[in-house]
Formats: structure tokens, C-alpha cells, sequence
């Protein structure tokens, strides 16, 4: 089942840095039949020492583009609030991330070193159908933006909004078929 979306991007006011907020993951099956339970998952040991946001997971400088400012674990999954470093024309990467963001076609990926994983038990693979490995207790190592997340529920879906108004659908109809056509 797929989750209410999150995803805002926006300049809060002139001067300030573009922010960006979505799910870093949900208990989704992603496109690698994996589960990653955000309850599980160790923000504060690795990631929070550095919160440095980078592109599709390239670890060069000019991929470093953003910063973690929040994390926040709710019921569906693990909200990143960040914002872009530096300004417009700085570096190629920060601005097409902007740019994808203001049109609703970024979504965010995570890397996790897996602690406790494992085969679904009987009543993970009734909850999670498809699933193949679950990953229960992990630890974040970076969070990138990306226009195709491995799990769907974290793609921006703005657009699916905009899609259920021209197609007089109802929204979360439009959105599960856009991410699955997206993902």
C-alpha cells in the first residue's frame, strides 16, 4: 500500500536557501524487493555527525549539494527536511536539483549499512507482499536526492496532484499510477 505523500520545495523568503522535504524512505517494498524498516534505522551515529545531502549517490565534491537539517520518523517512514548549499550558478548539480524540485521530479534515496536483516517472517511477508529481504535494524549512512528512488513512496508527487485535477481522477488514484509508471 502506498503511504500520503510528503514533498515540499520551496525558498522560504528572498535570501534563504531553497529547502527541500520528502520521505527518505517508507516501509515500502522498493524496486530491489526490499524492505527497510524506518523504526530501525540509527540516524544518529553516522549521519547526523555530517547530514551532507548528495546526487544519486556520487561522492565527489561537487555532489555534495545539500544538508540535512531535520529527520523525523513518523508512522509511514523518515521525513528529510534539507536545504541546498551555496547559490544559483555555483554548481551545475545544486541547480538541477533545484530545478527538478520546483517541478516535482526528485525523490530521495538512501544508503543504510544493514545490522539485522533477514527473509520475512510469516507475518512480514503478509504485511509486506513481494518482499524478498527485510532490513530491521540498520544504520544511515547518506541520504541522496534523485530523480528514480528505489522506493516509490520517496518521488516527489506534486505532479500526480496536477495529473488527478486534468484527468478529474481522484489524487491518490493518480499518484500510485504515476509512481509506478515513474519508478
Amino acid at each position: 500500500a502506498w503511504g500520503d505523500p510528503v514533498f515540499k520545495a520551496f525558498t522560504p523568503a528572498p535570501g534563504q536557501p531553497f529547502q527541500i522535504e520528502g520521505y527518505a524512505t517508507t516501509d515500502a517494498v522498493d524496486l530491489e524487493k526490499e524492505v527497510i524498516l524506518p523504526e530501525g534505522i540509527d540516524w544518529q551515529s553516522y549521519f547526523a555527525a555530517n547530514r551532507t545531502m548528495f546526487v544519486d549517490h556520487e561522492y565527489d565534491i561537487t555532489s555534495a549539494v545539500g544538508k540535512c537539517r531535520n529527520l523525523k520518523l513518523t508512522p509511514r517512514g523518515l521525513i528529510c527536511q534539507s536545504v541546498l548549499i551555496g547559490g544559483e550558478g555555483e554548481n551545475r548539480k545544486r541547480d538541477w536539483v533545484e530545478k527538478l524540485a520546483r517541478l516535482y521530479t526528485i525523490g530521495h534515496s538512501v544508503v543504510v549499512q544493514r545490522i539485522e536483516s533477514g527473509k520475512p517472517t510469516k507475518e512480514e511477508a503478509a504485511r509486506y507482499p513481494g518482499a524478498v529481504l527485510i532490513t530491521r535494524k540498520s544504520k544511515l549512512i547518506e541520504i541522496s536526492y534523485t530523480p528514480i528512488p528505489m522506493n516509490g513512496e520517496c518521488q516527489a508527487y506534486a505532479v500526480a496532484d496536477e495529473a488527478a485535477t486534468i484527468s478529474q481522477q481522484p489524487a491518490t488514484k493518480a499518484r500510485r499510477t504515476i509512481v509506478f509508471l515513474g519508478s
